[in-house]
């Protein structure tokens, strides 16, 4: 029956596909079965045999059940795979009619006479085998189409991403400890509610830097340089996770860079390529455009991704701030890659838009809190049998999958106008917990001993979830 059920669905995505219509009921779906019939295949070692592809089919799950589109700056990657796949460029003039008709110097730079995506190529590069079969069946794309295969292209990389994190988490530390921070890291702010939503750079970046660093620490040179370089692709801040990871080479096992070096050229020389032939620099395309809006360092921004109610770490992934004390004990390169985090944090912290437009938390952070996290897996020895330590990082994980699913679920509360967003930075009634209160928030039209009903039920939820694990992971 399970089989059955996996086949339907799949037949079902395909025609889907084909006909430019809805495709990720029909994902969602399979994913779902496909769990289902793991789990009849082996009940009592569900989660211990082949768990990367349990993990992969749960977080696409997860990912798909929110049925909607997330979107908006992903336009340009969202319709690039059709440039590529109907016209063979990379160049968006052909397919600025209709999709960008009367906005497209919203999202569009002019390099060489041709009108180039103002966003890394990269997450449209990799959608384009999603878009094959419609294309290549003619169907008729309309906006709801380019939102499905935007939203299922999304959930495939970052559910991909949460399968390549356990892998690299689980060979340092206890299957059920894995789990936990893998979860932490699917189920958490970036991947649950940005990345896995839209067509955004966040997805790609995330699925490289975790192919990085299970690269970089399972001594797989090739794979961790592909990794980073298909990171620091995908969004430009993250070539200084990349650049912690050839320094600690260089300086401590250099007879390792030659073959990182060569797995990074591969995504950074397609790049280039990419960059020369249609700009002819070896620089992006949108580096002007990004360039001016640098400046000094800014201590408003410094404390506030960190602390801030709407764009704060520490209010939005918690869970991730364990990340510095496992790194300082796994020392090495985990140290290197330390420092390109509080460097990450500096350079956005000298960013003009530096709250990141009309968004979900700091999600310019979320490739240091993915590094961050993957470090949570070196904690097992100094948490387990430690009650009070264990029950905080227990709680930081639920707090952080709790906001995630605030907002993959709900609306994202704030403000298109970077003025306002930076003067409601410090506006606690913003948070995404207290929003579930407010008129204006995701509840809203709900009457209020309703929303507090549900605010409770959520609040309930999280710390019935937060006392499970820390009863599971003291074992």
């Amino acid at each position: 029956m399970a089989v059955l059920t996996a086949w339907l669905a799949g037949l079902w995505l395909v025609v889907a596909l084909s006909q430019g219509g809805v495709a990720w009921t029909p994902a969602f779906l399979l994913s779902l079965a496909m769990l289902w019939s793991s789990y009849l295949c082996d009940p009592i070692g569900f989660w211990d045999r082949n768990a990367h592809g349990t993990v992969f089919f749960a977080a696409l799950a997860v990912y798909l059940s929110t049925f909607r589109w997330r979107g908006g700056d992903d336009t340009p990657a969202s319709i690039l795979p059709i440039a590529i796949l109907k016209h063979g460029t990379l160049a968006l003039d052909p397919v600025i009619d209709p999709w960008l008709t009367g906005k497209w110097k919203d999202f569009v730079v002019e390099a060489g006479g041709r009108k180039l995506s103002l966003f890394s190529i990269v997450p449209g590069v990799l959608a384009s085998p999603l878009y094959l079969l419609p294309i290549l069946c003619g169907a008729s794309l309309t906006d709801q189409s380019l939102h499905n295969l935007s939203k299922v292209s999304a959930s495939l990389m970052t559910a991909a991403s949460a399968s390549v994190f356990y892998l690299g988490v689980k060979r340092r530390c206890s299957a059920r400890w894995a789990l936990a921070v893998a979860s932490f890291y699917a189920l958490s702010c970036f991947s649950l509610s940005v990345a896995s939503q839209g067509l955004w750079e966040h997805g790609p970046a995330q699925l490289g830097l975790a192919l990085g660093l299970l690269g970089l620490f399972d001594g797989a040179d090739w794979l961790s340089g592909f990794g980073f370089g298909l990171a620091a692709g995908a969004r430009p801040d993250t070539a200084l996770f990349a650049t912690a990871a050839g320094c600690y080479l260089i300086f401590h096992e250099p007879r390792r860079l030659p073959r990182f070096l060569m797995g990074a050229a591969a995504p950074l020389g397609l790049l280039a390529a990419y960059w020369l032939h249609y700009t002819g620099r070896l620089e992006p395309p949108e580096m002007q455009f990004h360039a001016h809006a640098f400046s000094g360092v800014k201590p408003e921004a410094l404390l506030g991704l960190l602390l801030s109610p709407t764009r704060g770490l520490l209010f939005f992934c918690p869970a991730a701030l364990f990340g510095i004390w496992g790194a300082l004990r796994l020392r090495g390169a985990a140290v290197w890659l330390l420092a390109s985090c509080a460097a990450s944090w500096v350079l956005v912290s000298s960013y003009g838009y530096w709250t990141a437009g009309m968004t979900y938390g700091p999600r310019y952070l979320s490739g240091a809190a993915t590094i961050l996290l993957f470090f949570c897996a070196d904690l097992e020895g100094v948490m387990r049998g430690k009650g009070p330590r264990l029950a905080v990082f227990a709680a930081a994980g639920a707090f952080s999958i709790l906001v995630g699913a605030l907002g993959a679920y709900l609306n994202w509360p704030g403000s298109f106008s970077y003025e306002v967003q930076q003067a409601q930075a410090w506006w606690w009634s913003l948070h995404p917990a207290a929003q579930l209160l407010a008129d204006a928030g995701g509840l809203g039209r709900l009457p209020v001993p309703l929303r507090a009903v549900a605010a409770a039920a959520a609040l309930a939820g999280t710390a019935w979830l937060a006392a499970d694990l820390g009863r599971r992971l003291s074992r």
